[in-house]
């Protein structure tokens, strides 16, 4: 793969972030204005704030006031966690009535989970919770063991009713928002920052990202490959968002088979048609629900459910190695490995 291949008729200074998955470069800005980066901590990842401002002091405070957002729905959304209301969703025997944000949060998620035609599926937590993935030696489960909580696995059997209280079908019916509550975070704290006057700026919570600019130039975004050193890909972006999801992300493996955290919610098992999912589109919450349901989905299925959606695009590295795209995704191509 080439190096660097910039847009440098647009390019005042190169400002270059490597993070977990990816890494930015800032193609020009005012001479006025100064790129900062901050890094940050919560949702179990590394948070990186990449800001343009006209000074260090301003561009602390808006990084400071996203972060606190960011952190405040840690604390919310995250399913371990006791005073959550999706801790206390989980653990009900029946129904609860929910905070009206994180109410109308899961009622999009119902949107998204019809849109992957339920292959992004949160209710698969009892699958989750059985293949040890926080354990010092974990091994995957029995056909028995995936079999005896299969029943209570699926979105429909969540069921939301008015006064913002949401029943489950049984007391296991249980959810973990790992694939959808980042990219959540990373819209609330772009929000923050351009409500504070950042003109331009990129959030990257662990690879789900979100940039912004107020010109016309572009952020350049490298896409971390899922078995080789460096770089899948290098797009161009102005006001997108872009989630990745892989099989290298948690994983272990046991008698040499790869056991990862994304889960097929139709059989119990981790993917197996997929190594890695990018998804690019409007908002970070979008981009990370369709990344987990295209990495499901493989190839064939996925390639063409993106290009059956208008302003959605992605990249899927097969379980082979080989690279698809969407039909649309040459607007966003720097450089591309195949």
């Amino acid at each position: 793969m080439k190096k660097n291949r910039l847009l440098r008729t647009h390019a005042y200074h190169t400002a270059i972030l490597i993070g977990s998955v990816v890494f930015f470069l800032f193609l020009g800005c005012q001479k006025s204005s100064h790129t900062y980066r901050f890094t940050r901590f919560s949702m179990d990842t590394v948070i990186e704030y990449t800001v343009v401002s006209s000074d260090q002091q301003t561009a602390l405070k808006a990084v400071n006031a996203a972060h606190q957002t960011i952190v405040t729905l840690d604390s919310l959304y995250w399913e371990e966690n006791p005073t959550s209301p999706i801790f206390q969703l989980n653990h009900a025997t029946n129904s609860v009535v929910l905070p009206d944000s994180v109410y109308q949060f899961l009622r999009r998620i119902q949107t998204y989970w019809k849109l992957t035609h339920g292959l992004f599926d949160p209710s698969v937590k009892p699958f989750l919770d059985l293949y040890g993935f926080e354990q010092d030696s974990p091994t995957p489960p029995t056909p028995e063991k995936i079999a005896s909580v299969r029943p209570y696995v699926g979105f429909q059997h969540f069921h939301f009713q008015p006064g913002n209280r949401m029943a489950k079908e049984a007391p296991q019916n249980a959810i973990a928002l790992g694939g959808v509550a980042k990219g959540y975070a990373v819209d609330r704290a772009v929000a923050v920052l351009q409500q504070m006057g950042i003109q331009a700026g990129i959030v990257n919570a662990g690879g789900d990202l979100r940039c912004w600019r107020a010109d016309d130039n572009y952020w350049q975004v490298g896409i971390r490959h899922p078995r080789k050193q460096g770089l899948l890909a290098v797009l161009k972006l102005q006001n997108a968002a872009v989630a990745t999801s892989g099989d290298y992300q948690r994983y272990y493996f046991y008698q040499n088979v790869r056991y990862h955290h994304l889960i097929d919610p139709r059989t119990g098992e981790p993917g197996r048609l997929s190594q890695s999912a990018t998804v690019i589109a409007p908002t970070c919450e979008t981009a990370d629900a369709f990344a987990t349901g295209l990495f499901i989905m493989g190839p064939r299925a996925g390639i063409a459910w993106l290009d059956s959606l208008n302003g959605i695009d992605g990249i899927l590295v097969d379980s082979s190695g080989n690279v698809h795209t969407s039909r649309y995704i040459d607007r966003y191509i720097v450089e591309l490995v195949k």
